[in-house]
């Protein structure tokens, strides 16, 4: 049918209606690419695509944990990440003593956001370091790079340049700081776009984490065989102390036992108060061949007992330094356990709340008219009775017509 043939009522409110489905359109793509763009914006936020990053880097002697990615933190705060890690060609290791006297092998650099309010790299100086902490294991953190903040002495690494743009210091400055050159004319700022890797802060080669629980170990290793060698000596010397005294009292038993021995003398009270006399006490428990013996066993007993102690008290000195060394092992491993229990305490909430949404899902998904289907289950193929069998039939209708 023609619209001319329509009524004009008719008419009029098929074009309201038309107008109606193009306002609808319209609004739903307005509200479509305003959901995308805010999508965007988000996504470029949380990315850094809107914020100025200064580029920094440094060299260390082993890149081990270190990757693209690698989260970059300072004063407890997340500032960037690691943007490129590679090892240091050969002939620009060799051009420069500086490289090989600290032993450096690879190069890392990384990023650090320059946004507001913060305005990190404000806190970076040139005195500033750079210190790889965490540790080298995935599930217990990964490495991680920590810059110290500047102290008040220090030159900044960053400025405003004319125009507003961010400018980094010359890296010549970085190596004239090493090189104990204060007053160096090399001190300029460039444009991030005239920069390529940025500024050069130094590494802070002092105690990780990693390093003390390496030279833990070490020192174990090294008390270990310290023991190992004292060991042999020492059983011998113990040997031979016990060996003495054992003689000692394989000597003193035949005179405690027997009538007219130390047993039988020590109990009548006439024999006390001749105790000091001749033939007395002194002379009934200890008879002269005994003495002599005793004397001189007893004389040798002071000399091994000293060498006993002197033996001993390296041993003491060892295991002293054994339980010192090992406190760090110790702390180490409590912080390991710490941060592992941190992630299983962090992770496992997350996976069962995501395990029931996903089954919530799924239920709601059997009920919906439009996936019902895939989720019905087979029907049990009906088998015929045989006949012959014992089951029980509907009776015949014997019903006459």
């Amino acid at each position: 049918m023609a619209l001319q043939d329509l009524t004009p009522q008719l008419r009029t409110r098929l074009r309201k209606v038309e107008w109606m489905v193009v306002l609808f359109l319209g609004g739903t793509t307005l509200l479509m690419l305003a959901s995308l763009g805010w999508f965007i914006f988000r996504t470029g936020e949380a990315r850094g695509w809107w914020v100025d990053e200064v580029p920094y880097y440094t060299f260390v002697g082993d890149a081990t944990g270190i990757k693209v990615g690698t989260p970059v933190h300072m004063m407890g705060f997340k500032v960037g990440e690691v943007t490129k890690v590679d090892a240091l060609p050969l002939d620009q290791l060799r051009s420069w003593d500086y490289y090989q006297t600290n032993q450096f092998r690879a190069f890392v650099g990384f990023k650090v956001r320059d946004k507001e309010p913060s305005r990190y790299p404000g806190y970076i100086g040139s005195d500033s370091r750079v210190k790889l902490g965490g540790f080298p294991v995935e599930i217990a953190g990964g490495v991680v790079l920590e810059i110290s903040v500047g102290s008040m002495g220090g030159t900044l690494t960053t400025t405003n340049l004319e125009g507003g743009r961010i400018g980094v210091l010359s890296d010549k400055f970085a190596y004239d700081e090493l090189s104990g050159k204060k007053d160096s004319p090399n001190r300029r700022y460039l444009p991030l776009s005239e920069t390529e890797k940025g500024y050069y802060l130094p590494l802070d080669q002092s105690e990780t984490l990693l390093a003390q629980v390496q030279q833990v170990l070490a020192k174990v290793r090294g008390i270990g065989t310290k023991v190992d060698a004292a060991l042999p000596g020492l059983t011998e010397e113990l040997y031979l102390t016990l060996t003495n005294v054992h003689a000692i009292t394989a000597q003193l038993r035949p005179n405690v036992g027997p009538p007219g021995a130390l047993g039988a003398m020590v109990l009548p009270t006439n024999l006390v108060a001749r105790f000091g006399q001749a033939g007395g006490l002194g002379d009934l428990v200890l008879p002269t061949n005994l003495n002599a013996q005793l004397i001189a066993t007893l004389a040798a007993v002071p000399g091994a007992i000293s060498n006993l102690d002197q033996r001993t008290a390296s041993l003491g000195l060892l295991i002293t330094n054994l339980v010192k060394g090992t406190a760090p092992l110790g702390n180490a491993i409590t912080n390991l356990d710490l941060t592992i229990d941190n992630m299983r305490s962090n992770t496992v909430p997350q996976a069962t709340a995501l395990l029931r949404t996903l089954d919530s899902f799924v239920e709601g998904m059997k009920r919906h008219w439009l996936f019902r289907g895939a989720f019905k289950e087979p029907k049990a193929e009906e088998r015929p009775v045989p006949r012959g069998t014992n089951s029980v039939s509907a009776a015949p209708n014997r019903a006459r017509f």
